[in-house]
């Protein structure tokens, strides 16, 4: 006789595994709807008028992946933190990926947080180079009431992180939007 085993998320053990497995899936699945959002026309919340060129500098590929490691550690841990207080994931958007790097890119070489020239919630940080990490940017905002409910604010579905290096300092921006 045919017998069906049971689903793996029925015991303890089993849900854990899924739950834990979920901020792969997510984080999957935000990179595919960037694809997606790619080609879509963008809203004014995204849109960068200002001019392309920031005055930046981009650093060498070996700073390049770092800076990019630092990016990617942040959206995973945006992702783990809001499940983990049970709040819903935010997903990258591409179109706010490219204003807000630019903005980035403008604070670094000014070494100073510069506005948006958007509507938008941000949050906006810098640490010396040589203790930058995706870990560091997150816990400076989580010791910081108001930075946190920030980015566990579930009115936001959206994000883009913005990362840059200049003046021996690694700056940081996070975007969020609700649509």
């Amino acid at each position: 006789m045919f017998r069906l085993s049971s689903a793996p998320w029925r015991g303890p053990r089993g849900l854990q595994d899924v739950l834990s497995n979920m901020g792969m899936l997510i984080t999957v699945m935000g990179l595919i709807t960037s694809l997606l959002m790619a080609v879509a026309p963008s809203g004014p919340a995204s849109e960068d008028p200002g001019d392309p060129d920031t005055g930046y500098v981009q650093p060498d590929p070996v700073t390049q992946e770092w800076l990019e490691q630092i990016r990617v550690d942040i959206n995973a841990a945006l992702i783990e933190l809001r499940a983990k207080e049970g709040v819903a994931p935010v997903l990258p958007d591409p179109h706010m990926q490219l204003a807000v790097q630019r903005l980035t890119e403008r604070s670094a070489v000014a070494d100073r947080a510069l506005p948006s020239p958007n509507n938008v919630t941000m949050l906006q940080h810098h640490l010396p180079r040589n203790s930058a990490s995706g870990h560091a940017f997150l816990d400076a905002w989580l010791h910081s009431e108001p930075h946190a409910a920030v980015l566990l604010d579930a009115r936001y579905s959206y994000s883009a992180v913005g990362v840059a290096v200049d003046h021996g300092k690694v700056w940081v921006a996070v975007q969020l939007s609700e649509s």
